[in-house]
């Protein structure tokens, strides 16, 4: 059974899978330098017992989902920011300047 939260970012509900995320995560973490066979690890992160998103991790590099606002951010190994993806709710992904 695949995992669906609900999110809402201006006036229209955002429905995303976890699997949708993750199979983002492990195609910018290849273009990024990660072997195609690395194991990608997962956290939950809470903030008072409360779902605020994802890290995620694959060699030195990490990569970190907000739920609230459906950023993703890409990490190397010296903690540099190398690459911003903002979630839109009427595209799949779209890579940030």
């Amino acid at each position: 059974m695949d995992c669906l939260f609900l999110f809402r970012w201006t006036e229209s509900p955002v429905i995303m899978q976890l699997e949708e995320i993750l199979q983002h995560v492990g195609v910018t973490f290849r273009k990024l330098g990660a072997d195609e066979g690395s194991e990608i690890t997962r956290t939950v992160l809470l903030k008072d017992r409360y779902f605020v998103g994802y890290r995620f991790g694959c060699g030195g590099l990490r990569a970190v989902w907000f739920a609230d606002s459906g950023v993703l951010k890409f990490h190397d190994a010296e903690g540099k920011l190398v690459r911003k993806i903002q979630l839109d709710g009427e595209e799949s992904f779209r890579k940030a300047a």
